[in-house]
């Protein structure tokens, strides 16, 4: 991800702003497939994607070993999915008329973040590939 003096998330600010972008266009012209309050899926999915490379980054430069690393990788990744289906089991119980809504506009938006994050893995790790 993009190391800039005092904010890190660089990258995922960008893509986040993007993806509201095209969410609120999609809004304007197809406002039925748009959940009303798909920016606090938004803002959780930044939230979530960002704290997970912040607690990620600090414990890979704690851990020098990579069997805990990987250990603590998979462990974050897992309790980040299990968070996902709690929210949305929350919203389901909460709005249950437009849980079909809330369930596609959730899991498309948490595709793209996870491609995302798969991607800033990817160009993170080719530097290194090569030594």
């Amino acid at each position: 991800m993009s190391e800039i003096k005092g904010f890190p998330f660089l990258r995922l600010t960008i893509f986040t702003a993007i993806v509201s972008l095209v969410v609120w266009i999609i809004h304007k012209f197809w406002p039925e497939i748009i959940y009303s309050s798909v920016h606090i899926i938004i803002v959780f999915l930044f939230f979530q994607f960002a704290l997970n490379y912040y607690v990620l980054t600090l414990t890979l430069i704690k851990y020098k070993d990579k069997v805990n690393a990987t250990i603590f990788n998979l462990g974050s990744i897992v309790f980040r999915l299990l968070v996902c289906v709690l929210i949305v089991f929350i919203f389901i119980y909460l709005d249950p008329d437009n849980a079909t809504l809330f369930v596609s506009n959730f899991l498309t938006l948490y595709l793209f973040y996870l491609g995302f994050e798969i991607y800033s893995v990817l160009t993170n790790l080719r530097p290194n590939l090569k030594q």
